[in-house]
């Protein structure tokens, strides 16, 4: 057997690349479905995120398909040419195959090595795989190690623990200050990527009550419709600075829109209670002196900026320690992998050597002076069989090896040769 994996991903491929192969449920279900019927008896699993789109594969490793029957197929079902997707995709096969799925899943191969969505991504293609029969034994248990791998890494890692973009640093910075955010009003000044990015990760975690404010209305009624959020006129800012817990500002001021007086102001109608203060825009939206209020908590694109830089720091420190882990996890696959697919010629391979070794001694036996004693003709059976295993063991660990390396069919057909073995060819 081999294990093949063709695709491409963010770094061998531009979104524009990219975005036309993305597949849903429903696609990856007919697709799953016609590579079945292309190639009868095969395993396989389609991967599809917005950074990369990959076609697993388990099939007989003298048969097809090969990685580029996978990348035509590929091209084919979204009519893309397939000249254009070749140059930017990569093939991959077993021993690579195996490492490279492992390392997706542990989120070591992602564009922000450690971000935690990817684990759920892979497990939602194998359900999809799953569910449409086109996986087996081999994809199965592949699938289920790469699992298993990813739980060790984050376990043994501060690989996920570590936020490593402004708007989750500015998140955890909220979580810190205050005990639980459900109940906890959110106020967005402006209508900036990095401001949507944290409120979204505000409402992953729970926060329902969003307002927008924007100077202009139909920017700030297209931010709050992609937030689920309310709209309050500009005018009504200082209403809407009181009745909040979270400000999240980033405006396109070149001065700053929020003195320490009027934030003062506001923090007096909010009877001094815990107030957050997000101010992502460049330049400041906030005066800096505000932070000097009482229960004010106000963190700026500089300080969560070295958060950031400190964390991704922390974090690739400890990649070595997690591909470690990741290979560790490989060789316990391969090695399942070599046995299981080397099993039945190793069986034969045995059976042939002492079927010879029986051949030869039963006829030394018979030339034997009759006096011979049967526990000395065991003996002499017993040795013969013991020869034949050493004789075996360092060639069978070498062939599964070359199993491992996905270069055992040669090998095999090589073995078969030299010991009159019949082949699925013959």
């Amino acid at each position: 057997m081999k294990i093949l994996c063709a695709g491409v991903n963010h770094q061998s491929a531009p979104l524009e690349v990219r975005a036309p192969l993305a597949f849903d449920r429903a696609a990856a279900a007919r697709a799953l479905g016609v590579l079945r019927a292309r190639f009868p008896g095969a395993e396989f699993a389609i991967l599809s995120t917005c950074n990369r789109v990959e076609v697993y594969c388990a099939a007989a490793a003298d048969g097809p398909p090969e990685t580029d029957d996978l990348l035509r197929a590929l091209a084919e079902f979204h009519g893309v040419p397939a000249d254009e997707l070749e140059p930017c995709a990569y093939r991959l096969a077993t021993a690579d195959a195996v490492r490279h799925l492992m390392a997706v899943a542990s989120s070591l191969d992602s564009m922000v090595v450690g971000e935690s969505e990817i684990i759920a991504q892979v497990k939602e293609a194998f359900a999809w795989a799953v569910e449409a029969g086109a996986t087996g034994k081999y994809l199965n248990r592949l699938f289920h190690r790469s699992f298993h791998a990813a739980k060790r890494v984050h376990a043994a890692t501060e690989i996920g623990r570590r936020r490593t973009s402004v708007a989750s640093v500015a998140v955890d910075f909220a979580s810190r200050i205050f005990s639980g955010l459900e109940a906890k009003r959110v106020l967005v000044v402006g209508a900036g990527d990095v401001a949507e990015r944290a409120v979204v990760h505000l409402r992953s975690l729970g926060c329902r009550d969003v307002t927008v404010v924007n100077r202009t209305a139909e920017h700030a009624r297209r931010l709050a419709e992609a937030l689920g959020a309310r709209v309050r006129p500009w005018d009504d800012l200082d209403d809407a600075l009181a009745a909040s817990d979270i400000l999240v500002t980033s405006t396109a001021s070149e001065q700053p829109i929020l003195s320490r007086e009027r934030m003062a102001a506001a923090h007096k109608r909010r009877r001094y209670a815990n107030w957050l203060i997000l101010d992502l825009a460049v330049p400041r939206d906030v005066d800096p002196e505000a932070a000097d209020l009482t229960n004010v908590y106000l963190y700026d694109l500089d300080r969560l900026g070295g958060v950031v830089s400190e964390n991704l720091r922390l974090r690739e420190g400890e990649v070595d320690v997690a591909a470690e882990i990741v290979a560790d996890e490989v060789r316990a696959y391969l090695d399942w992998f070599a046995a299981r697919d080397m099993g039945p010629f190793v069986d034969e391979l045995e059976s042939r050597l002492h079927a010879l070794g029986d051949e030869e001694v039963e006829r030394l036996l018979k030339r034997l002076p009759p006096e011979t004693s049967e526990a000395a003709r065991d003996e002499i059976r017993l040795a013969t069989h013991r020869i034949v295993h050493k004789l075996l063991h360092e060639p069978i660990e070498g062939l599964k090896d070359e199993a491992r390396q996905g270069r055992a069919p040669t090998t095999v057909h090589l073995l078969r040769r030299l010991f009159g073995l019949r082949g699925d060819d013959d």
